[in-house]
């Protein structure tokens, strides 16, 4: 290959990084405020445990969006980009809803303020969840089969550090910017982020027969015969309970770190700042790990230290520990936990046809946010009855029984 061939393949790799980085730092955005920030500013304001961990089921259209995901790869304007033709318009609601929240009034979320912001959060959720199936049809068709432990880390670090500023960065500028002008600026990131796409070149699709050589296959043909794949079903296990114990305890962290007596601007620095710098390097280290150690063993590796991160959780309530302790804790949960997504994303995509790549890849994908929402939203319940430093090592056991399906899987890829 002539060195002028391996520079336009070069730039064509970085180009495809690039705007996949982009598309999922907008998508954590938003995730990362109801995950993360929500939580912390309702225990702040006195809202119980309990009522925290109902308000995350609203997070439910990125479990259920398996259900519209076949319309997105069926339908889409092939002269803007089949999958392009969708993101924008869905960016573009994403933004406005975010300027709707901005307008609200944060000093009264204990009352009807709460019941407008968790429905424009729904909203959000529901067209952030639904740009996510065209922004994984997009990755699962333009990256190479040696690209994906790479293209992986760039999904999982750019929806972190989508996550980190919607959550951590947000509590962090509220306190100087106010709440208001803290969402305003959430809308301009992502208004700024989604500009590389007008200049990428998204490859043509061409729909391939899927099920009984139906062109326009049903919503239940295209998932029945996913699951006639070698292996698939196995592999489903494993999805689904990959980030139990995961889930179980990042679900109480930030009221947790709350309840020990960090304020409101010290949790923002920690998972705004430690925590976003932590998720970009465990991003990183799990694409070069999938790659080195192939998928099977990272899974044991990666989610074996998930699961041991969840201790230290546990040790912050029995001691009450400071800032710098939480700071520490954080930022080796974020590590491992994005190591460990990381291995889990590459499997996911692994398996993926690509005639149906969103289809097959968000069913995997609202699989792993039901299963893993299901145990967050119980997460408040158990630690109201257990207490934090029980409710951990309940996470822990939960994290490590969860690598049994994927001690007897065998890699079976789909190519």
């Amino acid at each position: 290959m002539s060195i002028f061939a391996r520079s336009q393949e070069s730039r064509a790799f970085y180009a495809k990084m690039g705007v996949l980085a982009c598309l999922y730092i907008t998508q954590g955005i938003p995730f990362g405020f109801f995950s993360h920030a929500l939580p912390a500013i309702l225990r702040d304001y006195g809202v119980d445990l309990k009522t925290i961990s109902i308000i995350s089921f609203f997070a439910f259209p990125w479990s259920l969006k398996f259900l519209w995901a076949p319309v997105l790869d069926r339908y889409g304007n092939a002269r803007i980009g089949h999958r392009k033709s969708w993101i924008f318009p869905l960016q573009a609601c994403v933004v406005a809803l975010l300027v709707m929240i901005a307008l609200l009034q944060p000093q009264s979320l204990a009352g009807v303020q709460l019941v407008w912001l968790v429905g424009l959060l729904l909203l959000v959720n529901f067209a952030a969840a639904t740009q996510d199936i065209a922004t994984d049809g997009l990755a699962v068709t333009t990256l190479a089969a040696h690209e994906r432990g790479y293209g992986n880390s760039i999904q999982v670090s750019g929806f972190r550090v989508g996550m980190v500023v919607g959550g951590g960065a947000t509590l962090l500028l509220m306190g100087t910017w106010g709440w208001c002008n803290a969402f305003l600026g959430m809308a301009l990131l992502i208004v700024l982020a989604t500009l590389p796409l007008l200049w990428f070149r998204e490859p043509a699709l061409q729909p391939e027969p899927v099920a009984g050589g139906a062109r326009h296959p049903s919503l239940w043909s295209v998932f029945r015969s996913f699951l006639r794949v070698p292996g698939v079903r196995a592999w489903l296990l494993i999805v689904a309970v990959f980030k139990l114990g995961d889930s179980l305890g990042s679900g109480m962290a930030r009221p947790l770190l709350v309840d020990v007596g960090l304020s409101l601007q010290e949790i923002g620095v920690i998972s705004g700042v430690i925590g976003m710098v932590a998720s970009i390097v465990g991003a990183l280290l799990g694409g070069r790990a999938v790659v080195v150690l192939g998928c099977r063993r990272a899974l044991l590796w990666l989610g074996g230290l998930q699961a041991v991160s969840m201790l230290g959780y546990a040790w912050i309530s029995h001691v009450h520990a400071g800032w710098w302790a939480a700071a520490f804790v954080v930022s080796i949960e974020h590590v491992v936990g994005s190591m460990a997504t990381v291995a889990l994303y590459t499997g996911m995509m692994d398996v993926c046809r690509k005639s149906c790549a969103g289809s097959d890849f968000t069913l995997q994908a609202s699989l792993l946010a039901g299963a893993s929402g299901l145990v967050y939203l119980l997460s408040g319940f158990s630690a109201d009855q257990f207490g934090y430093f029980n409710h951990y090592l309940l996470a822990v056991a939960v994290a490590l029984l969860a690598l049994l399906p994927v001690y007897f899987w065998r890699d079976q890829r789909v190519e």
